[in-house]
């Protein structure tokens, strides 16, 4: 169900709403994302799991939506992943659907508190083909909004504050090894 049509979510994002916090005063993002992968290379075919973790680093309290399941962060998060020549890696029917279906369906409210954490999985492997041996690198996005049905980090919007923005992870680069 889309959060706008969500009573309870709508009533959580309202109480917690004077507490949300749409950027730092010097217009930087309230939150961070950092991910991490196989240290090793891994087999042709063998699962590629990333690890996504938000960090709140305002001051103030913030509302993100996920789902209620574990190792899903594609559905709340754009994964990008291209190939040791810098092309796009080609997106699996998986991958499609994930990437359709973003920001929809069932979902869960969390308020992480100043230096709180939330933390997730990926398959990658299963959203793109991996199958060609190479490097590959991999970045996750997420929306910062001041729109509560988009299923991006919310904060309650000022006058001063920026327009919504897209926050960037850390790049990783995973390497894909003939057997």
């Amino acid at each position: 169900m889309p959060f706008g049509k969500n009573p309870t979510a709508m009533l959580l994002l309202l109480l917690a709403a004077p507490a949300l916090l749409a950027a730092g005063s010097d217009g930087s993002a309230p939150f961070t994302i950092t991910i991490s992968g196989p240290t090793q290379p891994v087999a042709v075919g063998a699962e590629v799991r990333v690890h996504v973790v938000l960090t709140n680093i305002s001051r103030e309290t913030l509302c993100i939506q996920r789902s209620p399941s574990p190792g899903v962060a594609e559905f709340y998060y754009t994964v990008r992943v291209w190939d040791e020549h810098g092309t796009e890696a080609k997106i699996t029917d998986y991958g499609r659907t994930a990437k359709a279906q973003q920001n929809q369906g069932s979902q869960s409210l969390k308020l992480l508190r100043p230096g709180d954490e939330d933390e997730e999985d990926s398959v990658v492997s299963k959203q793109f083909d991996m199958t060609a041996p190479g490097q590959y690198k991999i970045q996750f996005e997420k929306v910062l909004s001041h729109d509560p049905g988009n299923g991006s980090v919310l904060a309650a919007k000022r006058p001063h504050d920026p327009k919504d923005s897209i926050v960037k992870s850390n790049e990783i680069t995973v390497t894909v090894a003939a057997q």
